[in-house]
């Protein structure tokens, strides 16, 4: 009896993608340097074709995006996969019904080249909050801050910035902002994406010529104070 449940087992195989359609990133997005993933739980047919596509859960709390804005990330991430083609899913060695789960990407091409500011878009290139981020900021120890938040940013042109720890050492990573391009503008989103770790979306303000406040999305959160050390010029 296991040897023969072993043989069945051995001969039932998932669905696997063969053929892939890249996604339409939406328009109203176009120049805002947004990348995000959304989660499809896709019914495969015997055929190789999908029948039914669900989107996966998603929780605002650690993206920018609202679940209005989100919409229209998954509506393109359906519409892509629905010509999409996929091996179907064996049972005993024929073909049958099956899911799968995919990721569908999202990012600007201009934020995957090697030097993103070269062919930043203008629209990103000449905002004005963006450009008064660029230099490096020192955080003003008013109060004690709670492990992991940032002791030093230096921000670069292109979307990159450079973090300092208190410990001494460095990590890199890219930085989207979202806002309407204004120095004042209360909704401004600063997200921080280090090479490796999760995004850190946060609340960004500037108070002042050379002060820069980030808080956290959770309005309980504990904020960084930050002052202007070497101000740049931006892109």
């Amino acid at each position: 009896m296991t040897m023969l449940l072993a043989v069945l087992v051995a001969a039932a195989t998932a669905p696997a993608v063969l053929e892939r359609v890249e996604a339409e990133y939406p328009a109203w997005a176009n120049g805002t340097g947004l990348s995000t993933r959304v989660t499809l739980r896709v019914r495969v047919t015997a055929e190789g074709l999908p029948a039914r596509i669900e989107v996966g859960p998603y929780s605002t709390r650690h993206d920018v995006l609202t679940r209005d804005l989100r919409a229209s990330f998954d509506s393109a991430a359906v519409r892509a996969v629905r010509r999409w083609r996929f091996r179907p899913a064996t049972q005993k060695g024929r073909p049958v019904p099956g899911w799968i789960q995919v990721e569908v990407p999202f990012a600007e091409a201009w934020t995957r080249t090697g030097d993103p500011h070269a062919v930043m878009p203008d629209s990103i290139r000449s905002s004005a909050l963006w450009n008064a981020l660029m230099g490096e900021w020192q955080r003003v120890p008013i109060r004690r801050t709670p492990v992991g938040h940032p002791s030093a940013l230096r921000f670069r042109g292109g979307g990159t910035y450079l973090q300092r720890e208190a410990t001494g050492g460095e990590s890199p990573g890219r930085f989207e902002v979202s806002s309407d391009g204004s120095l004042h503008d209360p909704g401004a989103v600063l997200v921080l994406i280090p090479d490796s770790g999760a995004r850190r979306p946060r609340r960004i303000r500037l108070a002042g010529r050379d002060t820069l406040i980030l808080c956290p999305l959770e309005s309980a959160g504990v904020c960084d104070t930050f002052v202007a050390v070497a101000r740049g010029t931006g892109p």
